[in-house]
């Protein structure tokens, strides 16, 4: 198949990319700040401002051929309480986790990149999973992964006769991200664990789920 996944320089991301070029796919990485050299998969260094040159170099890439899945999984975290938070941190953080993966994957239709009934992931939060436990300091990434979950249904219910649109919510995973919102906090899961979830659910569920916003969580931070 062939498979895109935004934020790849660390984390989660990384960890997908790795595991889906281990099991023989073709791969594009997406990167917003770090422009890395792997000689097994490509990285496009971009600050999303020029999403036509950013999908046509993608297309590119692939040769012309059209895309299968795409990981939606850059994002970017603000920990900051609700009295210290300033509109702009709000700004920052919808722009980053809610409309630039909608544009992104919108950008990608119109250019026809995407195969009919490719699938997209988006990698969302159980922060911004409604009824889940909220955090102090992390109220504006809550807001916008929440509005993200949103998209995901609206895109599902616009765009199901071209392409088949989730939301995993990830629960704490051991990541950079989950040490800048909880630094003393150790949670069960690695990367690698979490990426061969994402990677398995990427690769066969779209021909049964669409739409759907699911949690994935075995614990919370304490």
């Amino acid at each position: 198949m062939n498979i895109i996944v935004t934020g790849v320089s660390r984390g989660i991301g990384k960890a997908v990319i790795e595991r889906f070029t281990d099991l023989g796919h073709r791969c594009v990485g997406v990167s917003r700040g770090v422009e890395l050299n792997n000689p097994l998969y490509s990285i496009e260094h971009t600050d999303w401002n020029d999403m036509g040159m950013l999908c046509d170099k993608i297309s590119k890439r692939f040769g012309g051929e059209e895309v299968d899945v795409v990981i939606n999984n850059a994002a970017s975290i603000v920990v900051k309480s609700l009295d210290d938070m300033k509109e702009q941190d709000f700004i920052d953080q919808y722009r980053t986790n809610a409309i630039l993966p909608f544009t992104f994957i919108r950008t990608l239709l119109n250019a026809d990149i995407l195969r009919l009934g490719a699938h997209v992931v988006n990698i969302g939060s159980m922060a911004g999973f409604q009824g889940s436990d909220k955090f102090p300091g992390l109220g504006a990434y809550s807001a916008s992964k929440s509005a993200l979950a949103c998209l995901t249904e609206s895109m599902a219910a616009e765009w199901s006769n071209r392409v088949n649109v989730n939301c995993l919510c990830l629960g704490a995973v051991n990541t950079e991200m989950l040490k800048q919102a909880f630094p003393s906090y150790v949670s069960e899961i690695n990367g690698v664990e979490m990426a061969r979830f994402i990677c398995g659910f990427a690769e066969n569920a779209h021909g049964i789920v669409n739409g759907q916003v699911i949690p994935v969580k075995k614990d919370d931070p304490k």
